[in-house]
C-alpha cells in the first residue's frame, strides 16, 4: 500500500494495484475509500459519507484527522469523481477544498424495502423481544455521536410526571471505539433513573427484524448530532412512519413527510414530542 502511495504522489497511478485491475478488464470503482489515479487505467468514484470529524473533532484521535486531510488531497488529484450522499456534504466539502463542482456527485440514496408481507408481525416481535404494543423505535448503534442520552433524559422526565407508558426499544452494535464505555455509561444512567422496564436495548438483531419493528413502531427516533444520509429515516419514509428527528441540517435534507424535529441538546422538547406522539394514540 505504502508503495502504490507513493507511486500515485509522482506517477498518477499505482503500480501493483494498477496491473491487478489491468490483469482483470476493470475501467471502474465504485464507493471505494482509495483513488486509482489520475493516470490509471480504471476511473475511481471515492464516497466520502460525511465529514464528522470537522464538527465533532474531539471524537477522533489526531491520526484519523491527518490522514483525512491526506485522503482529500489524494481525492480532489486522482479521483475520477467523489461521490457524497446530501447536499450537507457537498457544502463541508466546499469549505475545506476549492474542488470544481463537476468533480462532485450527490447521491441522495434510498432503500428498496421489504413488501410489508414479508414483513414479521407484532405477535411475533412481542414473544420474540417481550415487546410492548405501543412503541417507539431507535435502531442507531451506540456511538457517541448517536445521541442516545438525550433520549434517555427526555423519557427520565416523563417518568417524573407519571407517564409510565411510554416506552422505548433500541437495537444496534454495543460497541465504540472511540468512547468504549458510552454503552456502559448510558445503561448505568437507565438504572439510576429506574428506567428498566421502559428502555430497553434488544442487541444486534436480523434486518427484516429492524424493518419490522420500524413498521409496528408509533415512530421511529433518530436523536443522532451528526449523520452523513441517515438509512434509518430513509426507511421509516418507505413505510410512511412518524420519524423523530435532532433537527440537523442533514435530516431536514431528507425531509420526511411525517417528520417531527427537536434541537439534539434539548430532552425537554424531545420529551413532548414524544408525549404528543404517545397521547394522540391513547386519545383515539
Amino acid at each position: 500500500k505504502l508503495i502504490d502511495k507513493l507511486f500515485l504522489f509522482f506517477f498518477g497511478k499505482t503500480i501493483f494495484l494498477e496491473k491487478f485491475l489491468k490483469k482483470h478488464n476493470i475501467n471502474f470503482i465504485s464507493h471505494t475509500t482509495f483513488v486509482t489515479g489520475k493516470k490509471s487505467y480504471t476511473k475511481s468514484l471515492v464516497w466520502i459519507p460525511d465529514f464528522q470529524y470537522l464538527y465533532f473533532p474531539n471524537f477522533f484521535s489526531l491520526k484519523y484527522k491527518v490522514l483525512k486531510k491526506i485522503n482529500i488531497f489524494l481525492y480532489k488529484i486522482h479521483s475520477y469523481k467523489i461521490l457524497l450522499s446530501s447536499k450537507s456534504a457537498f457544502k463541508d466539502l466546499k469549505k475545506i477544498t476549492n474542488i470544481k463542482n463537476n468533480k462532485v456527485l450527490v447521491n441522495q440514496f434510498t432503500f428498496d424495502i421489504p413488501n410489508i408481507n414479508y414483513l414479521k408481525n407484532f405477535s411475533y416481535l412481542k414473544k420474540k423481544y417481550n415487546l410492548k404494543k405501543n412503541f417507539f423505535y431507535l435502531p442507531n448503534q451506540y456511538w457517541v455521536h448517536k445521541n442516545h442520552r438525550v433520549v434517555i433524559e427526555a423519557q427520565k422526565r416523563l417518568l417524573d410526571q407519571g407517564k409510565k407508558n411510554i416506552y422505548i426499544y433500541s437495537s444496534g452494535s454495543k460497541e465504540d471505539y472511540r468512547h468504549p464505555q458510552n454503552f456502559d455509561n448510558l445503561f448505568k444512567l437507565v438504572k439510576k433513573y429506574k428506567m428498566q422496564n421502559n428502555y430497553f436495548h434488544l442487541g444486534l438483531i436480523p434486518f427484516i427484524d429492524v424493518m419490522s419493528l420500524i413498521y409496528n413502531s408509533l415512530a421511529v427516533i433518530n436523536p443522532s448530532l451528526f449523520e452523513g444520509w441517515s438509512s434509518t429515516v430513509e426507511q421509516a419514509k418507505g413505510y410512511n412512519k412518524k420519524v423523530i428527528l435532532s433537527n440537523i441540517s442533514v435530516h431536514k435534507e431528507q425531509n420526511p413527510k411525517n417528520g417531527y424535529f427537536f434541537n439534539p441538546y434539548d430532552s425537554k422538547e424531545l420529551s413532548q414530542i414524544l408525549f404528543k406522539i404517545n397521547f394522540k394514540l391513547h386519545k383515539k
